[in-house]
């Protein structure tokens, strides 16, 4: 899914499409039916709700009083930490990069981008005391000195040191010439701001005196390496860092200098190499534990060599968090298959295990009491352990696991139903605004989900890179509302000769005889949807189908392929009876108009195509402005086109002119997917925010 935004984002900035001048919208002269969306009514067209709190970005605790910080697309949510009541919500225009918390838990100071943007409250009152533009999202950029008065932002060009309560300027860290700064941090007196300076393939850790920002002492590595991930020991005494040598072919190590002594640094020797983030320094500042490349943990002494322990506990996992407990005296691990586990660092041995969550453990932080940890997981959970390490229970349950890849209103319910691209369905009530339940066993991004209503049948379907030019489509049946899985196809390793970025898509007839999916041999399928079995093969695409959508008395089925055509098939004959074109763009969305009479289309560029489906010919044509159309959606009445594009809107369009009448703004993300109920009251569209924003009429 990553290299599909990748190569959409490559297309998107080459092309060079502009954006044509429409004339004002002519409104069909309709009486007004209140509470249903369409083009006589726009006016009062308001957001309803938002489903979903967010995708978790990272979580801080207070040192003072424990309140935890939970950082998200699109804000900071606050709880009382033991007890998980919720206390407070900084609601953000942006997601949320990097948060932090005063050591005297008065201020919370968040990071947001793409505007880099440094927000800083007071948690007593929840107001705004300032911002600060200009910092660098990605490259550590936010960091409160011990005391809590000063803040240090990392600017990309330098950093500055400001006054926390009043953003005022303290002193300015300037770099070597065409350095780039990472992973800034105060030493344990608050006296030295360090950070690692890359110039050209050639890093070093840079010291400033952080009362007037001079350079202080400069520490290099042993070899030429690239530095990055620093942090002071406790005692200030130490400094380590991880780095690499970009040219050879070597996995991370850890580089470790005493700050007292002029003298380049160590590597710390291992049998393997260090895996990214998890390292830590004990409270002592004695011992040094780091996850390594074959799963286990090394512990090195202060004076480096050999390691004095290695843990290993099979079957071996990628350690992902590395931290010690306040005393020292346990060491707690977190793993990419979500298992956590606490030793003993005196003897090494295990003293609990807790059993694989169901993803990475992405942050372990102890807890302000000393009596437990709280972790964070790669899809959205924060969990709680207590002294013993125990599981306490989820804490949090709540956030999203990624962006809203697509999503459906179940029929004759007031329920909605989403997949994301880390493989979960959950089902919404709308009624409460809660989700009710999930479906969790894809491997991969769900991307098209469709219900056949004639068999309380719900199909998802997942589409997921495993190589180059090998791709997983796996599709499954549910019989809902039991949600009991009925029948699975798809799945094979198909190898692609070509360039394609796959989407997986589904369809079903409205007859509920059909239904048809994509696949990555640049065909599509149509099935029985009783016995799932295939009846056609559909194979002139030079292209993955992007879309599928069967016209509204099931005669017609249109494809939308990346090679830039619309093709139309007969469904008793499955004859192809037209084959649309309109310039030279990948066709990414197709839909129907609900009377049978439009046919829209949208490309990766940009274009909305509207076409005649009677005789197949094109009626009107909208330029966008460099917009991938994800999703097309009539409004029931079928006065409207709605148009989820790229840059985070939705689009309407009076069907009939093709002439732009409203754009809703209410996404952090990208509008990944896009639905109008069946009585045309509510409009949905999902993000890559991980929530799902609710359209419907001022009451």
């Amino acid at each position: 899914m990553k290299t599909y935004r990748f190569i959409l984002l490559v297309l998107l900035l080459l092309s060079g499409v502009g954006c044509s001048e429409s004339e004002e919208a002519v409104l069909p002269d309709t009486a007004v039916t209140p509470h249903i969306i369409t083009a006589a009514n726009l006016d009062h067209i308001v957001p309803l709700y938002r489903l979903g709190n967010g995708v978790l970005t990272q979580i801080a605790l207070s040192p003072a009083d424990g309140r935890l910080a939970v950082g998200t697309t699109i804000g900071v949510y606050i709880y009382e930490e033991i007890t998980a009541v919720p206390l407070d919500f900084y609601p953000t225009d942006e997601p949320v990069e990097e948060i932090a918390i005063s050591p005297d838990g008065r201020i919370l100071a968040l990071l947001t981008r793409p505007s880099n943007t440094v927000q800083f409250w007071n948690l007593a009152d929840h107001s705004l005391l300032h911002t600060v533009s200009g910092a660098t999202s990605g490259q550590s950029s936010l960091r409160f000195a011990g005391d809590g008065s000063t803040v240090v932002l990392n600017t990309g060009d330098g950093a500055l040191v400001i006054d926390a309560a009043d953003s005022a300027e303290i002193a300015r860290l300037n770099l070597p010439a065409a350095g780039q700064l990472f992973d800034l941090t105060f030493s344990p007196d608050d006296a030295r701001i360090a950070g690692a300076v890359l110039q050209g393939q050639a890093g070093s850790i840079q010291i400033w005196d952080s009362a007037d920002g001079q350079a202080a002492q400069t520490l290099e590595p042993p070899i030429k390496m690239q530095l990055t991930l620093g942090k002071f020991a406790p005692d200030g005494t130490l400094y380590g860092a991880v780095g690499w040598d970009p040219f050879a072919d070597k996995s991370e190590q850890l580089v470790i200098w005493d700050t007292a002594v002029p003298e380049p640094g160590q590597i710390l020797e291992a049998p393997a190499g260090i895996f990214g983030r998890a390292w830590a320094f004990a409270p002592n500042s004695h011992l040094v534990a780091a996850g390594l490349m074959d799963g286990s943990i090394a512990l090195w002494s202060r004076d480096g060599g050999d390691p004095v322990r290695l843990l290993q506990e099979e079957p071996l996992s990628l350690p992902t968090a590395v931290t010690f407990t306040p005393d020292g005296g346990r060491l707690i691990v977190g793993r990419v298959n979500g298992r956590i586990e606490i030793w003993q660092v005196a003897d090494g041995t295990l003293v609990h295990e807790i059993a694989p969550q169901s993803d990475a453990i992405v942050q372990l932080l102890p807890r302000f009491d000393a009596a437990g940890m709280v972790a964070a997981t790669e899809d959205g959970q924060i969990i709680l352990l207590d002294e013993n390490g125990a599981m306490a229970g989820p804490l949090l349950t709540r956030y999203a696991r990624g962006a809203v890849e697509s999503l459906a209103f179940v029929p004759d319910a007031p329920q909605l139903v989403t997949g994301s691209i880390n493989g979960y369905v959950n089902f919404w009530d709308l009624t409460t605004q809660q989700s009710i339940t999930d479906l969790a066993n894809h491997a991969g991004a769900v991307q098209s989900i469709a219900f056949n209503p004639a068999k309380n049948v719900l199909v998802t379907a997942v589409g997921e890179w495993l190589s180059p030019q090998t791709f997983d489509d796996t599709i499954r049946l549910w019989q809902w509302p039991e949600d009991k899985l009925i029948q699975q196809f798809g799945g094979e390793k198909e190898n692609v000769n070509g360039c394609s970025a796959f989407r997986a898509s589904v369809a079903y007839s409205p007859d509920g005889r059909f239904l048809a999916n994509g696949s990555h041999n640049f065909t599509a399928e149509v099935r029985d949807a009783a016995s799932g079995q295939v009846v056609q093969t559909l194979d002139d695409h030079r292209g993955t189908v992007y879309g599928l959508a069967f016209s509204p008395d099931s005669r017609y089925l249109a494809t939308a392929s990346e090679d830039g055509f619309v093709r139309v098939w007969r469904t008793d004959t499955f004859e192809q009876v037209a084959k649309l074109m309109n310039g030279i763009d990948g066709i990414t969305a197709v839909a129907f108009s609900p009377d049978g009479r439009f046919l829209a289309s949208g490309t990766l560029l940009g274009t909305i195509d509207l076409w005649d489906a009677t005789k197949w010919e094109l009626l009107r044509s909208l330029k966008g402005e460099k917009n991938r159309f994800s999703s097309l959606a009539f409004s029931p009445d079928g006065s409207l086109l709605a148009a989820g594009v790229n840059q985070g809107q939705i689009q309407l369009w009076a069907t009939e002119s093709l002439s732009p009448v409203k754009q809703l703004d209410g996404t952090q993300g990208l509008v990944e997917a896009l639905a109008f109920n069946a009585d045309g009251t509510l409009l949905a569209a999902g993000s890559s925010d991980g929530t799902i924003q609710l359209w419907g009429m001022a009451q």
